[in-house]
């Protein structure tokens, strides 16, 4: 009966070994990756921070044009230049 019983826990130890080695594996693969990564810090800045700038200047650039025709409505309908735009549009700008 003893041998059954190592040889359970034996399996079971073998299996969770071999599940670390398969982790270890994959540690390996992923650093090998990084090392390996022909672009540099600066590259991923670029290429992150490049569409953030160019989505903000293009906001901006639309809530002006938004902004000159709203007043021009506003003063059309006989209200301040700068009234309140309405939920719809806080919540665009937002």
């Amino acid at each position: 009966m003893s041998d059954e019983t190592n040889t359970g826990i034996a399996s079971d130890a073998d299996r969770v070994v071999e599940g670390l080695h398969r982790i270890d594996q994959k540690v390996d693969d992923l650093r090998n990756q990084r090392l390996n990564d022909p672009d540099s810090l600066g590259d991923k800045l670029v290429k992150s921070a490049v569409p953030a700038l160019a989505g903000l200047v293009a906001g901006k650039l639309f809530q002006i044009a938004w902004d000159k025709g709203a007043a021009r409505r506003n003063v059309i309908k006989g209200l301040a230049a700068d009234a309140p735009q309405g939920l719809a549009m806080s919540l665009a700008f937002a």
